[in-house]
């Protein structure tokens, strides 16, 4: 295998922070390229051309596969790729056909496809419409998936989600937790799931991942992170929607 010419193009965000931390706990030398999300750098051609919907995180593997550069995007794939070409070790992950990396895979795609948008969806709306039906719809959700990690916590032997060490399984979860309490999630309720972040946050790697690709900023107040995000929603949903009334405005004069 070649060696690693990688490029990760995130932001501050829970799935931008998959990453660093990921390519940290591996110890990979990368680039990095921080999007000024708030900016629209996202939806540059040159991002689009690496991420086609304008999604972040997204990695630039120059050594693929094949040889040829290769780009990835999608946190849990990102975490997939990382893992299967990267971590011969199995310092992220467990060997392949293994009981504990399919488990693996459970948690990665239950994270993925549910959690996280339910989480997402949580803030969201605890921001912009708190006292309405998908506030409580999504924040009930949430607590659900907390419950259930909570007792796989409880459980395990070692603390982490699967097997005897750290996985991508605890790194995908781990990044959401502050957007869980920016929603309004008490973790102390949850203190299997308290200790389990606790423990992941005090690894140097992730400290790392944390803070060495990312420029650095002021500490705000919890009621301005919220305001900040109201905001970001506005911004994102205005971008996204004159296109979608141009191609549905476009089929109607094609149906006439």
């Amino acid at each position: 295998m070649s060696s690693p010419d990688l490029t990760a193009y995130i932001a501050k965000t829970p799935n931008g922070l998959k990453l660093s931390i990921a390519l940290e706990e591996l110890g990979l030398p990368y680039k990095t390229h921080e999007l000024d999300l708030f900016s629209g750098e996202q939806k540059q051609d040159w991002f689009l051309a690496i991420s086609p919907f304008s999604l972040m995180p997204a990695l630039v593997d120059t050594n693929g596969p094949d040889g040829k550069p290769i780009s990835i995007f999608e946190s849990g794939s990102i975490l997939q790729y990382l893992a299967e070409r990267y971590d011969p070790e199995n310092k992220i992950s467990y060997p392949a056909g293994s009981r504990e990396a399919y488990e693996v895979t459970n948690w990665l795609f239950f994270h993925n496809a549910t959690m996280s948008p339910k989480q997402s969806y949580a803030l969201q709306f605890h921001v912009v419409e708190p006292e309405g039906y998908a506030a409580r719809k999504f924040r009930n959700e949430s607590l659900e998936g907390f419950s259930i990690l909570e007792s796989v916590l409880a459980k395990s032997t070692s603390g982490f989600i699967v097997g005897d060490h750290l996985s991508i399984a605890d790194i995908t979860f781990y990044t959401y937790m502050q957007t869980a309490m920016m929603s309004g999630i008490d973790l102390t309720k949850y203190p299997s799931v308290k200790a389990w972040r606790e423990r992941i946050a005090a690894r140097p790697a992730v400290q790392r991942g944390e803070t060495k690709p990312f420029k650095p900023m002021p500490e705000i107040s919890m009621e301005a992170r919220l305001q900040f995000m109201k905001a970001w929603y506005e911004k994102d949903m205005n971008w996204r929607a004159p296109k979608e009334e141009e191609k549905a405005a476009e089929q109607e004069e094609q149906n006439k």
